[in-house]
């Protein structure tokens, strides 16, 4: 608030004090004035911007290091280096940062650094690389080089398949298993297992808490093997099903876990079996089918979730809408601590999702630089390539931190 200012003829020192008054009213009404303008800038409507700046992957190449059948995981090191591996081949190759070819392991065997399906990279706290073999049931150890280091199988009778690894502590894993198979009487699927991966210490996460156990379709929605998850913030582990129900399981080294989002109430719609036939014929997205030990059923699901990514600052929450018969890209954001951010739609004009209906570049990885890295099945209509982008999500960290 700005004081009234009655004008009289002054003396020297109070002419002066009268002065210096008028100047610092005057200062402060600029700062105020900046203060706004900035506060404008900030509330304007976030627009996520990627820049590409490097493609790994070539149609031809007299080094069988680029060339790729299809690119399946992302891992980047402290010195930017880029380590990617093929799920045909089952191969895991290195990259500096570049792009340019350094060195590769594996191969489809059962022998020490071989593998018949890679479904997981991860970081061990001490620097190595740990490779899930879903098939064989063992993880395998790399040094950052990709010198193989030594093998261990997993020795718990879970009779479900293992998916990914994490290692939050030094005694310790977490092991998820994504395809339990009495979900009514267990669900949990992330089991806390010692280092010898001989003993469960504790289970955690409900899988039921994200649907309706009195419901026989959505019973039969928890046996789908394609969930995502990451790591984010300081050791917190976000998963979502296959499905897109609005929500995000959180774990934060407790048994019990917590979820981000709110529950769609309806995620899907049910379809008699000559309305599937027609939907389906006439290529509408969303549309499935499922049977089973629960019956058969027809549905139309509102989306899925196409992949959960995060780093120290954020956990990126990609997401397909199905509306009016087309695809929508959608994303949320948010922080380190799972605090919701910001929702941003991808438009098909900036990054093409979509080869003929299909999905086509799938998000992988986010580096702590913010930079994001996908996977695209169809780079120029032709070979498959791991697609680098640089992010301004930085802007949106300053933003909420200010």
């Amino acid at each position: 608030m700005v004081a009234n200012i009655h004008f009289k003829k002054l003396g020297g020192n109070s002419q002066l004090y009268f002065m210096r008054k008028i100047y610092f009213t005057i200062l402060l009404i600029i700062v105020n004035a900046l203060t706004v303008f900035n506060c404008a800038i900030y509330a304007q409507e976030f627009v996520l911007d990627l820049r590409e700046n490097l493609q790994i992957g070539k149609e031809l190449s007299d080094t069988s290091g680029y060339m790729f059948s299809e690119p399946r995981l992302v891992l980047v090191t402290q010195e930017n280096e880029i380590i990617i591996s093929d799920k045909v081949s089952n191969s895991i190759r290195k990259f500096d940062k570049n792009g340019i070819f350094i060195t590769q392991t594996g191969g489809r065997g059962r022998g020490p650094s071989e593998f018949q399906e890679i479904t997981d990279m991860k970081f061990s706290n001490d620097g190595r690389i740990m490779v899930v073999d879903k098939l064989l049931n063992r993880i395998s150890f790399f040094d950052h080089n990709l010198n193989y280091i030594n093998t261990k199988t997993i020795n718990i009778n879970t009779q479900v398949t293992l998916e990914q690894i994490y290692q939050l502590d030094t005694d310790s894993y977490l092991l998820l298993y994504f395809r339990n198979l009495w979900v009514k009487e267990n669900a949990k699927f992330l089991h806390k297992v010692n280092s010898e991966l001989d003993q469960i210490e504790f289970s955690a996460i409900d899988i039921m808490e994200l649907f309706d156990s009195n419901s026989d379709l959505e019973i039969s929605m928890v046996y789908s093997p394609m969930y995502q998850s990451t790591q984010f913030g300081r050791k917190k582990i976000g998963i979502v099903p296959y499905i897109y129900t609005g929500q995000i399981f959180v774990f934060e080294g407790d048994r019990e876990g917590r979820i981000l989002g709110k529950k769609l109430e309806s995620f899907y719609s049910m379809l008699s079996a000559n309305e599937f036939k027609n939907l389906y014929d006439n290529n509408v997205p969303g549309v499935s089918s499922r049977s089973g030990r629960f019956g058969a059923f027809y549905f139309q699901k509102k989306g899925i979730n196409l992949a959960l990514i995060g780093n120290r600052n954020f956990l990126l929450h990609f997401y397909i809408l199905f509306e009016k018969g087309s695809q929508v890209i959608n994303l949320n954001i948010y922080n380190s601590e799972g605090a919701f951010l910001k929702h941003v739609q991808l438009k098909e004009e900036s990054l093409e999702f979509f080869k003929n209906g299909v999905i086509r570049i799938f998000p992988k990885y986010i580096d702590d630089n913010n930079t994001i890295y996908f996977t695209d099945r169809y780079y120029k209509n032709g070979f498959p390539v791991v697609r680098i982008f640089n992010s301004n999500l930085d802007v949106l960290l300053k933003k909420n931190t200010n």
